[in-house]
């Protein structure tokens, strides 16, 4: 009972302190502000909204403007799955000859069509070195100088042509790409293509062995990352989302169909409506298996990669792994369940809304963002001073004297803190929503969301916005905890206070360079795992919060949170035992 009386007695002298109207006032500005520089994007709904004097005019639409353009796309994706035929492990028959694994007409160029390129090369140029040693004539020099030419100029036209992500069967670092371009270049400026004479021929045969050029191109090609896929996936992604998504559309159009027979002359909205919702879900359907079909194939291929290792791949700089698979998972859920992304409420997110308009819960989690800014520096500068500040002033001298337990005051003092933290996110929390639902009002649609990059889940705006404040308040304790230990260790609130701030403030730094990373030193930095809404809310984007580290779930860093903050609380209080405070 001592140090709830403690606790309680901390409370009210917080409270009680100038600095808590201070923080009051700041509140109430940063609230103001955040409703004036709010502008996030409109959610795109991705739906279809043809107008039309009647049902059939706007099928006709749809039909002269739309169906075509949909239609191709599904004929795209065909053509891709086909071309991916190449990455399967090739088939053997019998008598240990590789049967053919792309059937379809699909044109390919393979790392092994380079590798042949590049030997036919090589043995083109032995047989114009062996020209030249052997005196021979200079027709038959020219001509296999030009062989040379054709033989290097063959390799890099196909190397060209393979740079069209449509027919590229392997996978090539950025940085390798435009250097293996100039060297190309170079290597055929080196060859001629007017005649030469015998001297000329030496010249270019020195310049060629000089170039190292068949050693950089074997550099380069060895480099180059040819995937394999099962055979049994690209079948099973053929079966259940190509061929079952052309199903759904014939289905789909013979329902549109079916009701412009009926109620083609209708000019009735409630009809426009009911078409208009039959495009959209030809629509949703056709960018449902387009998503699961690119991300299924780009995170087959790359599997045994990190995302720093992908992002040195041509057109692949901006790839996450994490975000692919939130993505693939909610479009497979919604498409096995014929289901449709725009029938909910997207995750909250500070730079879109999660409808078509903005509501009280989108202004609530963006002015969250700034008044979290506010509540943590405060409570960083107070838990700091909690202990050491009172030692130097000698008002913890007074308590100690005190039949107390260092443990109950050390104790006591942490959980001050930490009930001030919950109470400051909750104010924060009602302000922010209240301003909210006065400004924009409330949208109450479902929300549909990720959990931890492996279950789709559902819930109330009014749960994720409670999930998002609790996410909050776990990371101001965190910084709490930290602020206390520092200060105990460094023996100065001044000094303790500041090392938090800088830790506090490396996350937005480091954050920007822990982008898909799987590098060691980002998991095992405490800060690490201070942002837990990010699991919760696919994409989440902030600028106060350091992004989501593949490979690092939300179990992992609460464990991590977990034991950082434990190890700290204890050795802060075991410190604090040890302290003579006479």
């Amino acid at each position: 009972m001592k140090i709830l009386r403690l606790i309680s007695a901390e409370v009210k002298r917080l409270m009680l302190k100038p600095g808590i109207f201070v923080l009051t006032a700041v509140f109430v500005l940063s609230v103001g502000f955040a409703n004036i520089i709010y502008d996030p994007e409109e959610r795109e709904m991705d739906t279809i909204d043809i107008s039309g004097a009647d049902v059939s005019a706007i099928y006709t639409t749809f039909q002269n403007q739309n169906l075509n353009v949909y239609n191709g796309a599904v004929t795209d994706l065909q053509d891709y799955l086909d071309f991916c035929i190449s990455f399967e492990k090739k088939n053997v028959d019998d008598e240990g000859n590789t049967i053919d694994a792309n059937p379809f007409d699909v044109a390919v160029v393979t790392k092994d069509d380079l590798i042949t390129l590049k030997t036919t090369a090589d043995t083109t140029y032995n047989l114009y070195k062996n020209a030249i040693n052997l005196n021979a004539g200079l027709l038959e020099l020219n001509t296999k100088k030009t062989n040379l030419r054709t033989a290097l100029e063959n390799l890099y036209d196909d190397y060209i042509a393979a740079g069209n992500a449509t027919n590229k069967a392997f996978f090539v670092k950025t940085a390798a790409t435009d250097p293996f371009e100039a060297n190309m270049n170079r290597f055929i400026a080196l060859i001629p293509e007017a005649d030469q004479t015998e001297e000329q021929h030496q010249t270019i045969a020195e310049n060629l062995r000089d170039s190292k050029f068949i050693s950089v191109i074997d550099t380069f090609l060895d480099d180059l990352y040819e995937p394999v896929l099962e055979q049994e996936f690209t079948a099973d992604l053929t079966t259940d989302y190509l061929t079952e998504t052309n199903t759904r559309l014939s289905a789909l159009t013979s329902d549109m169909d079916t009701f412009v027979l009926d109620n083609g002359t209708s000019a009735t909205d409630e009809d426009k409506a009911k078409i208009n919702a039959m495009f959209s879900k030809y629509k949703a359907t056709i960018n449902q298996a387009e998503s699961i079909i690119n991300n299924s194939l780009s995170l087959s291929m790359l599997n045994e990669f990190t995302n720093a290792e992908i992002n040195e791949f041509e057109d692949y700089a901006e790839y996450n792994v994490y975000d692919t698979k939130e993505d693939l998972l909610l479009n497979k859920a919604m498409y096995d369940n014929e289901d449709f992304y725009y029938n909910y409420s997207s995750a909250l997110n500070i730079f879109t809304t999660s409808n078509e308009k903005i509501n009280a819960f989108d202004f609530t989690v963006y002015a969250l963002e700034y008044l979290g800014f506010i509540i943590i520096l405060y409570l960083i500068t107070i838990s700091a001073g909690s202990i050491v500040g009172e030692e130097a002033s000698g008002t913890l001298k007074m308590l100690a004297v005190r039949p107390i337990k260092r443990s109950k005051i050390f104790n006591g003092k942490m959980i001050t803190n930490i009930v001030l933290a919950a109470l400051l996110v909750a104010v924060g929390t009602a302000a922010a929503f209240a301003a909210g639902t006065v400004l924009f009002g409330i949208n109450t649609t479902t929300i549909v969301t990720i959990f931890n990059a492996s279950t789709v889940i559902t819930m109330a705006p009014y749960e994720m916005l409670i999930l998002y404040a609790a996410s909050l308040f776990i990371k101001v304790v965190f910084y709490i905890i930290l602020a206390m230990f520092v200060a105990m260790i460094t023996r100065s609130s001044i000094i303790g206070s500041s090392l938090t701030y800088l830790a506090y403030f490396s996350t937005f730094i480091l954050g920007g360079y822990a982008i898909g990373s799987s590098a060691l030193i980002y998991k095992i930095l405490p800060m690490s795992g201070t942002g837990l809404f990010k699991y919760i809310s696919p994409n989440f984007a902030s600028t106060l919060e350091a992004v989501v580290i593949n490979d690092f779930g939300l179990y992992a860093a609460l464990i991590s949170l977990v034991l950082y903050s434990g190890a700290m609380w204890i050795l802060s209080l075991t410190i604090f035992k040890r302290r003579d405070l006479k």
